[in-house]
């Protein structure tokens, strides 16, 4: 026998020595045996895999009726979305129009801009004081006070005066945005598909709430991605972290994007165009920049 790492020769009688090469067998001890995964241990893991898999799949106890529901939230938002910007837009043209109508005279231009702007704020003005109260401002605090089932969703009044509200409003060119209307519209949204269907949940009524906030903040920019973390950190002392409320987030605000998307194109709302690359000598800058608004985001 010949100890570990020793490789073996042989030499045949009447023979001249063979070249070691011919006859090298490395005789190597268990300990020293390199440790490579067998094809049985390959299926192992595999199988450990679909396993761990399955057992993922069957422990998720979220209601189908739960994500279908919030994927028609976030359908309806997204073409609630699509119409009400469309609107607003409309509005602006017909006033702007009216205006260059009398360009010439200057005397008239400034009269009448006034007054159009007026009419048509208040014309939301009387629909929210006579109708729907609670539609009045952004409409955010009143889905924040829904999620803690403090203020009632009344969606049989809030939808149209919200809506032709804002198109006054927002027609009039007052300095406002879509953002707080369509996080009403969908939340709203959301309420009313919950009782078409007739779920008494508390839990799927707050789920859909979520849903249609987040769908319609989705929808009135074009960005998925910032109604899920409106969702999260606006939110968040409402938003209640569970796997049901996010998955139903995630459907409802892909629904409303893919909603826009069609009708509006992949298009961002706000082009902001390239930006050149700032010198490094100014990069401090930016981090000033973002104290500051650190700052002064908590005092506004």
């Amino acid at each position: 026998m010949c100890r570990k790492g020793i490789f073996l020769t042989t030499q045949r009688a009447g023979t001249a020595k063979m070249p070691l090469s011919s006859f090298v067998l490395p005789i190597i001890d268990n300990g020293m045996k390199a440790e490579t995964p067998s094809f049985e241990a390959h299926q192992f893991v595999r199988v450990r895999r679909g396993d761990a898999v399955r057992r993922l799949i069957q422990r998720d106890k979220t209601p189908l009726a739960v994500l279908f529901m919030a994927a028609v939230v976030g359908t309806l938002a997204g073409l609630v979305g699509v119409a009400f910007e469309k609107s607003v837009n409309w509005v602006q043209n017909q006033r702007i129009g009216a205006l260059a109508q009398v360009a010439d005279h200057w005397y008239l231009v400034w009269p009448l801009a006034f007054i159009l702007s007026a009419l048509l704020a208040m014309v939301g003005y009387f629909l929210v004081r006579r109708f729907a109260p609670e539609a009045g401002g952004s409409g955010i605090p009143e889905i924040e006070g829904a999620l803690e089932e403090l203020r009632p969703v009344r969606w049989w009044r809030v939808l149209p005066v919200k809506f032709v509200g804002g198109m006054g409003t927002l027609g009039a060119g007052m300095v406002l945005g879509r953002e707080g209307p369509m996080v009403q519209l969908g939340g709203n949204i959301g309420r009313m598909v919950l009782d078409v269907f007739r779920m008494r949940s508390p839990e799927a009524r707050h789920t859909l709430l979520a849903t249609g906030a987040a769908s319609g903040l989705s929808a009135a920019f074009n960005a998925p991605l910032a109604g899920i973390l409106f969702i999260i950190e606006e939110m968040r002392p409402q938003f209640r972290y569970n796997l049901i409320s996010i998955k139903a987030v995630f459907t409802g605000v892909i629904m409303s994007s893919i909603v826009f998307r069609i009708f509006n194109g992949e298009a961002a709302i706000i082009e902001v165009g390239k930006l050149s690359n700032a010198p490094v000598n100014t990069l401090w800058l930016y981090l000033v920049l973002g104290m500051l608004f650190g700052c002064f985001g908590p005092l506004f």
